[in-house]
Parts: structure tokens; C-alpha cells; sequence
């Protein structure tokens, strides 16, 4: 047999259960082996569980049998899940005497550290924790947040992380703790240390029900210190071994609380009543029928029931993808028809899903567009918020099948969308949430729906990181936790403050695979209309060579010192400053040194406008990143007598609407700007 040292994963099935092996697998994988060291024919290592300290492994191998020993409480069978994780971190190579295997320190601790830190801190500041019902150690407590929101943990074990916590931090971060729990735990440390001591050695009276969420989240039992013979069988019969749930939660789950009703020693967490009333609504009954309901879109071909357009086949696909899956992203290529594709499958859930109320959440220069849209193909009125905080709660309050809200407003209206309750969230150019920290991004993020569609033609501009926050309104579970997102996926500096690249990008897609659809305009170019693209050419003056030369110049400088350190912020502004006046000197003087008129560019732009216009008798939709080259631009068609309508940010977004219907409605007006 060979040595048990250099095993390689799948060899280590000669050592435990497939469940057990598995679980062995994720702890080596999440970096929970603290260290190995090789003494002789023995590996000591210490693993970091789901309790405070870490439990110590000792692993020996005589050259035909290997036995371990883990201070951990598991017995079933002779290797349990923190040993698989030793032979698993140390395995696949040989290591001399007394060396120490160290993977660096996983980024778990440090962010269990870090939440420790902050509700230790939060406590000496003052933080407000209210006991319920009287709790000193064991029970419920609020935690009123600086921000004024009141979270509910619950304190179930001084010895394992199987607290609880509402915030969404618990929920998703993997660690099975949070700064709530945290602080409430150092208060009781802190008011009663010795009871506190004394638990933390201890188990807890009651055994209790939780969701495990330092890992894939899981149903666990924690079995407590008075166990009843009945109660104890009963566990055994649906949990195993290490206290995870055996079976489906959505079907198993219901059938033990019949059984274990009326068991005093025995406590269901309220999150494990969550977490199991989700399973049954997200059941794979469920899901393969939403799994049907797409393929019977598909079988629908071009014309679907309640949707007034005719589709391309991958719109078709794409209205499938959208209704099936409840929850996605679609990523097309800009001008591939995402909204219209939206719009369908929202009709499609409206009638087989009882998606009764859709919010749409746009940049407030589309609001009308949706708006016009969405009566255009599926005979609704929708409601478009505007106006005073009373004139947008009567909207909510409306409840209506369609209505649209722009971005900046979510972060004012928490109260009347969560009065307006959606069914299904449409989030347009989801890229305004690419920032995860922004408060925007937040409320967007809170607004609870049972169906989400999240669209976006650029789900990555700069960094991984824009992919995460927008993956996030899809669903938090699909990429956890941000540290753990960017210890699969983003190769850091040596001292964790700079991204130097990306990894394991083929695992990503598969991740993201379920809830993602992006096309491009070459995949379904044989769908398409054909479309005419002329390229013109102009010389730019010497004033523009040589404005662009200097910015280019100096942009040059900045990246070569930014080769050597990173920038500053300040370093960074001007970087991006000069990298945009080279751009804008390309397209006029003027636009940089604000006093030079006219440019090659609007010449050829206004022999251009005077053929399509004014002897094509066509209409014309002009675009430019800069609105001063757009007023250039809009003066060129009225010296050429041609009549036109402008819209930029600063027109008021109450009047946006009007401008478009006019451009699209009055045949004398030929240009939109």
C-alpha cells in the first residue's frame, strides 16, 4: 500500500467514505490545514473546524496500515474529514523530516479575525445589544447597527460556529459568523468570563437545528448535552455521522419536524426554517417545470402568446434562458434586442407564474423608452416614477403590472418599492452596479423579487470585481463571499492590496454557466438584418496633432511610472484626464482649449448630414461622448436649415420622453442628437 503521505484526491477514497472524503477535499481547498509537519512516519497538523480553536491531527503510518487520531468528536469512521484534509494538503509530494507545509494563512481566519475585530471594537464604542426575553448567555439578542437597523442573532454555542445572525453578511459570507454575532459574544465574554469559560468547554443543554454556512450551505445538528433516547434515534435516523442532514431538505426536512414535534430539548433555528422553506420553493420539481415552461417558449418559435413582435431565433432562445431560469444574467451584445427579450419572458411569467408586478430599474434617460417598449409589445401602460417623494409613493402604491424607476431613485424609494413588493426586478445597463460598495449598488441589491433579469452588454469594464456586483442582484450563493471569489479567481500582489491578473477563468464560466447567457453580434450575425458600416477618414489639424501629442506624452510618463508603483490617486486622475483629451483633440481643438472652432471632423459630418438628410430625406440619430461636440455638431444642422432635437443629461428627465416621441412622430424633424 502506498504511503498515505504522497496520496493523490483520488486515492483517498482508500481512506474514508465518499461524503467524508469530499468534505476532507473542501477544507484542504478553502486553506483550513493551519500547517503540516512530518516527523518520521508521522504527520502532525493542526485544521481549523467549525469551533474557536483549531483541532490537532496526528496521522501514522507503520508501511502497511495508517491510523489517525483528531481531537475532533467524530468516531464513526477511522479517518474523519480534518485528517482527509491533512493527506489532502500534504499530499501528492514527499517532505523531509521536521519540514513544515504551510499553506500561507487562509483567508477564512483572517476574515473570522476581521469580524472579531470589528464586533470587539463595536462594543467598546457602544453598540446597542438588547437581550430577548431575558437571555444572559444561550438566546436571542438585537444588535442595532450604527446605520439604525436592528439585527436578531442568536447565541447557541460558546464552542462551535453555529451562531446566528439576520444580516446579510452571515448570510453569505461562508464563515458561519459575522460582527453581530461577534460583538454579542465579547459582551458576554466580558460581563459573565467565567460561565462563558465554562461553555466554551461545554456542550450546550439543548441540541438545536441550524444551517451550516461555512461551506455550501447545509442543514447540521448540534447535539446538545441532555439527549433523550428518543430524540437521539430520531437524529440518527436523518442525520449522519457529523450532524448534516442526509437527504433532500425540501422533501426530508418537513417529514422530521412532524416527528420531532413536541421534543422540549430539541430547537429549530429560525434559519433552518428558512433555509428549508427556500429548498421547497426552489425544488427540483419546480425547477425542472420552469425547465419545461422554457422549452415550450422555444416550441412557440418567432410569435410568443401576449408579446406583440416577431423574434430572431436567439431572442427566442434568450426569452427560454430568461423564464427557465428565474434568475440571470443576459449579457448580449449592445443592439441584440435584450430589452424586447426581457419584456417577453416577463409577459411569459406574468401568465404561467403569477408574476403579477414588474419593476423595471433603468438610467433615467431610458424610462420613457421602456415605457414606450413594453406598451409597444405587450399592450400595458406602465407606470414611470417621477416627481416628489408623495407623486412616487402614489406610483408604488398603484401596482401596476409594469413599472420604472431610474437608478438614482431606488436609494430614496426603499420604503414604496418594498410597498410595491415586485414579483420580478429588471435591472437595465446593470453595469451602474459594477461598484459593490456604492450605496446605489446596495439598495438595488436589497430590493427582494422573486424573479430577477439583469441585463448588460459590458458585465466586465475594468475589473473581475464588476462581474461579482452585478452577479450578486442574480444570486449571492453562485459566487459566495467576495474573499473566497477572489481566492479562486484573482491573483493578488504578495501584499494583498493590488490585483496582478486573473485565474481559473474555464472554472468561472462553468460557476456562472446556469444563470448567464452572453451572445455576440458574429454568433447570430446569419439572424440579422444586413447592416452598412462606412468608415471616413479625415486629417486632423495641427492644433488637434499637436494637443493630442502632449497628452499622449504625458499619459506615456504616468504608465511608466505606474510599471514601478502604483499610482496615486491623484497620479490616476491625470492619467485618465490626459488619456481624454487626446481623445477629444482627435475630434475638435475646441473641446480641449475651449476656444477653437470648427474640425475636419464636423465638416465631413455636415456633408454627410446634407446627403442623408437633405437629398435622402432619411432621419438620423447622432451620438457623442462629449455634449459640447454635440452642440457642435446640432449648430452644423441648423446653418444647414435641417431641423433637429437634443438630448443630454441635462435635459430634465420629465421632458426626455416628449423629445423622442416628437423625433419619432414629426416628419419634419431629421436629426436626434
Amino acid at each position: 500500500m502506498r504511503s498515505p503521505f504522497t496520496a493523490e484526491p483520488m486515492e483517498l477514497s482508500e481512506y474514508a467514505s465518499a461524503p467524508v472524503v469530499k468534505r476532507g477535499l473542501v477544507y484542504a481547498k478553502e486553506g483550513r490545514v493551519l500547517e503540516v509537519v512530518r516527523s518520521g512516519d508521522r504527520l502532525m497538523a493542526r485544521v481549523q473546524g467549525t469551533g474557536e480553536s483549531p483541532y490537532l491531527v496526528t496521522i501514522d503510518w507503520d508501511g502497511e496500515e495508517a491510523v489517525s487520531d483528531c481531537t475532533c468528536p467524530f468516531t464513526a469512521e477511522p479517518f474523519c474529514k480534518h485528517a482527509i484534509a491533512v493527506l489532502a494538503a500534504a499530499g501528492g509530494r514527499d517532505h523531509e523530516e521536521g519540514e513544515w507545509v504551510p499553506p500561507a494563512l487562509p483567508r477564512r481566519v483572517e476574515e473570522i479575525s476581521v469580524r472579531r475585530e470589528r464586533g470587539r471594537q463595536e462594543v467598546e464604542e457602544g453598540l446597542a445589544i438588547r437581550a430577548v426575553d431575558g437571555a444572559r448567555t444561550f438566546g436571542c439578542y438585537d444588535v442595532v447597527s450604527r446605520s439604525g437597523r436592528t439585527y436578531r442573532v442568536e447565541i447557541r454555542s460558546f464552542r462551535d460556529r453555529a451562531n446566528w445572525c439576520t444580516c446579510l453578511d452571515y448570510q453569505t459570507n461562508l464563515l458561519g459568523t459575522c460582527k453581530h454575532v461577534e460583538a454579542v459574544l465579547h459582551r458576554i465574554r466580558r460581563r459573565f468570563p467565567r460561565q462563558a469559560e465554562r461553555l466554551a468547554r461545554s456542550l450546550p443543554p439543548q441540541t438545536f437545528v441550524t444551517v451550516d454556512r461555512t461551506g455550501e450551505p447545509r442543514l447540521r445538528i448540534f447535539r446538545g448535552a441532555r439527549l433523550p433516547k428518543r430524540l437521539s434515534e430520531l437524529l440518527d435516523g436523518f442525520f449522519d455521522p457529523e450532524g448534516f442532514l442526509r437527504a433532500d431538505p425540501a422533501a426530508d426536512f418537513p417529514r422530521f419536524r412532524r416527528e420531532a414535534e413536541g421534543m422540549p430539548d430539541l430547537i429549530v433555528g429560525g434559519d433552518a426554517l428558512d433555509f428549508a422553506g427556500r429548498q421547497q420553493e426552489e425544488s427540483a420539481a419546480e425547477v425542472r417545470g420552469r425547465r419545461e415552461a422554457a422549452a415550450r417558449v422555444l416550441a412557440c418559435g418567432p410569435r410568443l402568446p401576449g408579446v406583440a413582435a416577431e423574434l430572431f431565433p436567439y431572442q427566442t432562445e434568450g426569452v427560454a434562458f430568461l423564464a427557465g431560469t428565474g434568475r440571470a444574467l443576459l449579457a448580449d451584445d449592445m443592439g441584440l434586442g435584450k430589452t424586447v427579450q426581457a419584456i417577453a419572458a416577463s409577459r411569459w411569467l406574468m401568465d404561467r407564474e403569477a408574476a403579477r408586478r414588474t419593476l423595471v430599474v433603468c438610467p433615467a434617460s431610458l424610462k420613457h423608452q421602456w415605457a414606450r417598449e413594453i406598451e409597444r409589445f405587450t399592450g400595458f401602460a406602465p407606470v414611470v416614477v417621477t416627481g416628489g417623494v408623495p407623486a412616487r409613493l402614489a406610483s408604488y402604491r398603484s401596482r401596476a403590472p409594469y413599472t420604472i424607476v431610474n437608478y438614482e431613485l431606488v436609494l430614496r424609494d426603499a420604503a414604496g418599492i418594498g410597498e410595491f413588493a415586485p414579483d420580478l426586478l429588471i435591472l437595465d445597463e446593470a453595469q451602474r452596479i459594477k461598484n459593490w460598495r456604492a450605496k446605489t449598488a446596495d439598495a438595488v441589491k436589497a430590493i427582494r423579487s422573486r424573479f430577477a433579469f439583469v441585463l448588460t452588454g459590458t458585465p466586465i469594464e475594468n475589473r473581475l470585481d464588476d462581474l461579482y456586483s452585478i452577479m450578486q442582484v442574480v444570486d449571492r450563493r453562485i459566487l459566495g463571499p467576495l474573499w473566497h471569489f477572489n481566492e479562486r479567481f484573482v491573483e493578488l500582489s504578495p501584499s494583498g492590496t493590488r490585483v496582478m491578473g486573473y485565474r481559473n477563468l474555464g472554472r468561472l464560466r462553468e460557476t456562472l454557466k446556469p444563470a448567464f447567457l452572453r451572445r455576440d453580434r458574429e454568433l447570430v450575425l446569419s439572424q440579422l438584418p444586413p447592416r452598412s458600416d462606412n468608415r471616413y477618414y479625415v486629417e486632423m489639424t495641427g492644433t488637434q496633432r499637436t494637443y493630442m501629442e502632449e497628452a499622449v506624452r504625458k499619459a506615456k510618463v504616468l504608465l511608466r511610472m505606474a510599471e514601478k508603483r502604483p499610482l496615486s490617486p491623484e497620479e490616476l486622475k491625470r492619467l485618465m484626464m490626459n488619456f481624454q483629451n487626446a481623445r477629444m483633440a482627435c475630434d475638435a481643438a475646441g473641446l480641449v482649449d475651449k476656444e477653437t472652432s470648427g474640425s475636419p471632423k464636423l465638416d465631413e459630418f455636415a456633408r454627410i448630414l446634407e446627403e442623408v438628410c437633405g437629398d435622402g430625406g432619411r432621419k438620423v440619430v447622432v451620438f457623442s461622448e462629449w455634449e459640447k461636440f454635440l452642440r457642435m455638431a446640432a449648430d452644423r444642422a441648423d446653418q444647414l436649415g435641417i431641423v433637429s432635437c437634443f438630448l443630454s443629461g441635462s435635459v430634465p428627465v420629465a421632458k426626455r420622453g416628449v423629445l423622442i416621441d416628437r423625433f419619432r412622430t414629426d416628419p419634419s424633424v431629421k436629426v436626434f442628437f
